[in-house]
């Protein structure tokens, strides 16, 4: 499943982003009149800007697969991840998955490190805070936050009965809910700035680096 609107336009409201917020601002630089001194700076726009996509393109990857394991937590239903916790199949999946979405969401922290983009280092701080606003619940799963923000996980504390694990990983658990936000926002603004590359030129017909205008939020409830 995709994040519903309804918790969209919830954490939306607890976390203060602007769901439909254009988080880019394009730059642009005009030619010298020097030709070999335009040919260089050509030359390093093209190489910057193809630095830049890949590192977007790179977010963006991350971003997505941590949202894909979000979204298996937050399903619900027969067949669902967590509708069969009281077998050792389940449990078993259960382990694997959370393997997944903490690797995922260390991944996608050091991915958004390599962004110099401020609205990234903004989403890196929201990913940080919000496992940390739910360490102590995590922590019932075997599921640890370290002092620079990554999660470690030791399966063999997972031991929680059914209706912790739900109410901690699953569809009306906020830290989910929370996760599976940030990771959309982060995986929309990488693609926009991939957008933004293709489309946006100097005179010299070299795509420019972006610049993000971010400005004071606070998603602390």
């Amino acid at each position: 499943m995709r994040v519903t609107d309804q918790v969209t336009n919830q954490v939306a409201a607890d976390t203060k982003i602007a769901v439909n917020a254009n988080s880019l601002a394009n730059s642009s630089t005009g030619p010298t009149g020097n030709a070999l001194l335009d040919e260089l700076n050509k030359s390093n726009a093209n190489k910057a800007s193809a630095v830049t996509k890949n590192k977007y393109e790179e977010i963006k990857k991350s971003a997505d697969t941590l949202l894909e394991s979000a979204e298996i937590f937050l399903e619900e239903g027969n067949g669902s991840l967590l509708s069969a916790l009281d077998t050792e199949e389940g449990r078993t999946k259960l382990k694997e998955q959370i393997t997944r979405l903490v690797n995922g969401y260390n991944n996608a922290g050091d991915k958004l490190k390599t962004s110099s983009n401020s609205l990234d280092a903004y989403y890196l701080q929201m990913l940080k805070e919000v496992a940390g606003d739910h360490a102590s619940e995590l922590a019932k799963l075997g599921i640890t936050v370290s002092a620079q923000g990554k999660l470690q996980y030791d399966s063999s504390k997972t031991t929680a009965d059914a209706d912790t694990v739900r109410d901690t990983l699953g569809a009306q658990s906020e830290f989910m809910q929370k996760l599976a936000f940030i990771s959309q926002h982060i995986s929309d603004n990488a693609k926009a700035g991939i957008k933004n590359l293709g489309n946006t030129y100097n005179s010299y017909g070299a795509a420019n680096a972006s610049s993000v205008l971010a400005g004071s939020f606070d998603f602390r409830s």
